[in-house]
């Protein structure tokens, strides 16, 4: 009787390490390196016809020149883009 309870009781200390150790790997950070995300080569950016993009959220779907890869484009090509209104 006393070897049934001691095997039970390993067996069920061998099930709550595996629970804990499974849940850990589950949360763990991911640590791959990932390359950056590269804009679309298919993609043309058009210079805003003002110098300041409203980007005032609001309903509906997000606009796409407030999006931050054709902002970036603006600020890095376009001589009038002074930045995002809100």
């Amino acid at each position: 009787m006393k070897n049934k309870a001691i095997i039970i009781s390993i067996f069920l200390l061998i099930i709550l390490l595996a629970l804990f150790l499974g849940s850990r790997s589950v949360n763990a950070p991911d640590t791959s390196p990932s390359s950056p995300e590269l804009p679309d080569a298919d993609v043309i950016y058009e210079c805003p016809e003002t110098p300041w993009i409203d980007c005032m959220p609001g309903p509906g779907t997000a606009k796409p020149e407030c999006a931050a890869e054709y902002l970036q484009w603006a600020e890095q090509n376009c001589e009038n883009f002074e930045g995002v209104a809100y």
